[in-house]
C-alpha cells in the first residue's frame, strides 16, 4: 500500500498557480480570492479517476501501473510578503510543480521557491503558464502538435516561444538545473521537465498529469509506501472558527493514519499540548479545504496524504505552522501522560518565521527535533523533554522566549537542559559548548568509577613487595593508569590498583609513557609471568561507555579481555 504523493504547487504572485489548480479540479477559488491573490496554503485531494480522465489515453500509450491512490495538491502563495507559508508548503512536498509564466520568466519569488526545493531536495516539474498568450498559439491543437509546430521553426509561435522558451531554460540552469522540453527529455533522474500549459484551455495538463503521477510511482514509491499505516504526523495548516464546531484547525496528514478519539500532541502557543480529536471531517474529492464554503465529510479515519478539519477541545492556543503527532497517552482533558519515548530536541521561538529559521538551521546541523511551537517555555515541554531516552535530547532550544516559573521549578528535578538566546546561531554554538561539557563531565565521572582503560608492564628488578599488596615498578604503555582500575596479567584477574605514586608521592594517573610505582591489592607476583602486560578490565556496561568515548587498539584489546573474564 503506498499514500497519494503530496504535490506542491509553488512560483510568483500572479503565474496561475490556483488557476491551473481550478483548471484540474474544475472550480473557481481563483475568482474568489481577494485580488484574486491566494494568501494561505490550500489542500485539494485529485482521486485517480480525474487523473485518468485527463491523461488516461497517455497513461495506457505509455503503459503505466499506477498504483498511487491520487495526487495531494497543496497551493502555496505567490506574493513576497508570505515567504514563510512558500517555504512551509516545499518542506511538505513529495514532488512540485514550480509555476513560471512564459511570458513574464523567473521571478523573485520563483528564484525563492527554486531555493526552497533545493534545500528540501524535492523533485519538480516546471510547468510554463499562460502558453495560450503566445503569438500564433491555436487552442484547438494539442500541446504536443503544438510543438512540432514550434521544431518547424518558421511560424510566429516558433519564433515567440523559442525567444521566451530558453531565456527560462537558461535561467534555470543558472538556478543550477540542467533542464529539457517535456517530448525532448531522455533521463527524467538528470533533467528537469519543462511543460508548456493553458489553464484556460487545459492544454498540456493532461501530460502535467502524466509526469506527476508516473514519477512519483517510479522514484518516490518506497518514500509513499513509509509509515503508511502506524500513528499519524502532520502539519497544521489553519486555526479557524467553523459555525457550531468552535476552534477546529485545518491539517495535512504526512504519515499513517489518523483516526476519531484518538489524542494529538500540539505545540501552542503555551506549550506543548494534547487533546482528544472529537470528529474528523474531510473535504469532498476536488474540494479545497481552505475556502469558506466547503463540502465535508465525517469520517472515523483518514489516511496520508490527507487534508483534514479536525475537531478537538483546547485548540485555541494552536498556531498555523504546528506539527501534530498522534501519541499513546493516559490522558483526560486536563491531564496527559505521554507513553511513547522519542528522540530529538524540543524547539521554542516567539515567532513562526523564527520557528521555521531554527528548525532549518538545527536540522543542517544534523540534530533531529522532536517537536517546536510558539511562546514561552512550559511546564509540558519541560515534562516532554523530560521522557527523551538520550541525555542529549532532554534539550529546549528557546529563542527570544522566557521559561515560565513554575517550568524553572520542574526543570531541575527532571534533569532537562535549557538553553536560551536571542540569536539564532548561538543556541547552536551554546548547545555544542554543553554537549562537549557533558561529555567531558560524564567520562570523568566514569572514570573516578571504574578506573581508565589501560595496559603497563611490570619491572622484575623492581618490585619492592612480593606479597598482598603486590608493590612493584612499571611503565605505562598506552591508556592512563588510575587507582582502583581491575587489572588482569595472562587472562588471569591480578588485582585492583590501589595507589599509583611518582618519586614517593600519591598522583591521581600515571599517562603513556610515564614510570611510576603502584601497589596492587591481590596481587602476588610469585603467580605471574613478569614479562607479560598488564592489561585493565571492566564490567559489560563500563565497556560499553568507554566504546563511546574512547577507538583504539587498547580498547579492543580491553574488550577482549574484559570478555573473556566475565563470561
Amino acid at each position: 500500500m503506498i499514500r497519494e504523493p503530496i504535490v506542491v504547487v509553488a512560483g510568483h504572485v500572479d503565474h496561475g498557480k490556483t488557476t491551473l489548480l481550478d483548471a484540474i479540479r474544475g472550480s473557481t477559488v481563483a475568482l474568489k480570492e481577494a485580488g484574486r491573490i491566494t494568501q494561505h496554503i490550500g489542500a485539494t485531494d485529485v482521486p485517480m479517476e480525474v487523473v485518468n480522465s485527463f491523461a488516461g489515453p497517455l497513461i495506457e500509450k505509455f503503459k503505466f501501473d499506477l498504483k498511487i491512490p491520487g495526487l495531494l495538491f497543496i497551493d502555496t502563495p505567490g506574493h513576497e510578503a508570505f515567504f514563510t507559508l512558500r517555504q512551509r508548503g516545499c518542506g511538505l512536498a513529495d514532488i512540485a510543480i514550480l509555476i513560471v509564466d512564459i511570458m513574464q520568466g523567473l521571478q523573485p519569488q520563483t528564484k525563492e521557491v527554486i531555493k526552497y526545493l533545493k534545500e528540501n531536495k524535492t523533485p519538480f516539474i516546471v510547468a510554463l503558464t499562460k502558453a495560450d498568450m503566445l503569438q500564433g498559439w491555436d487552442k484547438t491543437q494539442k500541446i504536443d502538435i503544438l510543438m512540432r509546430e514550434v521544431d518547424e521553426g518558421t511560424s510566429n509561435l516558433a519564433k515567440d516561444f523559442n525567444n521566451r522558451f530558453y531565456k527560462i531554460y537558461g535561467d534555470l540552469y543558472e538556478q543550477g538545473y540542467p533542464v529539457e522540453r517535456f517530448d525532448k527529455i531522455k533521463d527524467f533522474t538528470r533533467e528537469v521537465i519543462l511543460l508548456p500549459v493553458s489553464a484556460k484551455t487545459g492544454q498540456g495538463l493532461e501530460y502535467l498529469l502524466l509526469f506527476l503521477s508516473g514519477l512519483s510511482q517510479k522514484y518516490l514509491e518506497k518514500k509513499l509506501a513509509l509509515n503508511v499505516e502506524g500513528k499519524a504526523k502532520g502539519f497544521v495548516l489553519e486555526v479557524k472558527e467553523a459555525k457550531g464546531l468552535g476552534t477546529v484547525i485545518d491539517v495535512i496528514i504526512t504519515d499513517g493514519v489518523i483516526r476519531k478519539n484518538d489524542f494529538i500532541c500540539l505545540s501552542g502557543k503555551l506549550g506543548t499540548m494534547y487533546t482528544k480529536i472529537k470528529g474528523i471531517l474531510k473535504p469532498k474529492e476536488l474540494q479545497e479545504i481552505m475556502q469558506k464554503k466547503v463540502d465535508f465529510d465525517y469520517v472515523d479515519e483518514a489516511t496520508a496524504a490527507a487534508g483534514v478539519r479536525i475537531v478537538a477541545h483546547k485548540l485555541d492556543s494552536v498556531v498555523a505552522g504546528d506539527s501534530l503527532a498522534v501519541v499513546d497517552v493516559i490522558c483526560d482533558e486536563e491531564k496527559c501522560e505521554v507513553l511513547c519515548r522519542e528522540k530529538g530536541i524540543l524547539v521554542k521561538a516567539d515567532t513562526i518565521g523564527s520557528l521555521e529559521a531554527l528548525d532549518s538551521l538545527i536540522k543542517k546541523e544534523g540534530l533531529e527535533v522532536l517537536q517546536s511551537g510558539i511562546g514561552n517555555i512550559t511546564k509540558e515541554d519541560i515534562l516532554k523533554a523530560s521522557i527523551a531516552d538520550s541525555w542529549k535530547d532532554r534539550v529546549i532550544f528557546g529563542f527570544n522566549v522566557n521559561i515560565l516559573d513554575n517550568a524553572l521549578d520542574l526543570q531541575k528535578s527532571k534533569d532537562v537542559h535549557v538553553i536560551q538566546s536571542s540569536v539564532v546561531y548561538d543556541l547552536i554554538e551554546k548547545y555544542k559548548k554543553w554537549i562537549t561539557e557533558q561529555d567531558s563531565k560524564n567520562f570523568e565521572e566514569l572514570v573516578k568509577k571504574s578506573g581508565h582503560p589501560v595496559s603497563f608492564k611490570i619491572f622484575p628488578e623492581h618490585i619492592f613487595k612480593r606479597t598482598k599488596p603486590l608493590v612493584c615498578g612499571v611503565k605505562v604503555i598506552s591508556g592512563k593508569l588510575y587507582p582502583g582500575t581491575k587489572v588482569a596479567i595472562d587472562g588471569k584477574v591480578l588485582g585492583v590498583v590501589k595507589q599509583v605514586q611518582d618519586n614517593g608521592k600519591s598522583i591521581e594517573f600515571a599517562s603513556e609513557g610515564q614510570e611510576v610505582a603502584v601497589s596492587i591489592d591481590g596481587g602476588n607476583s610469585d603467580k605471574i609471568d613478569l614479562n607479560k602486560e598488564v592489561i585493565s578490565y571492566f564490567r559489560e556496561y563500563e565497556m560499553g561507555e568507554f566504546k563511546k568515548y574512547l577507538s583504539n587498539d587498547l580498547i579492543k584489546k580491553v574488550e577482549e579481555l574484559s570478555r573473556s573474564l566475565l563470561d
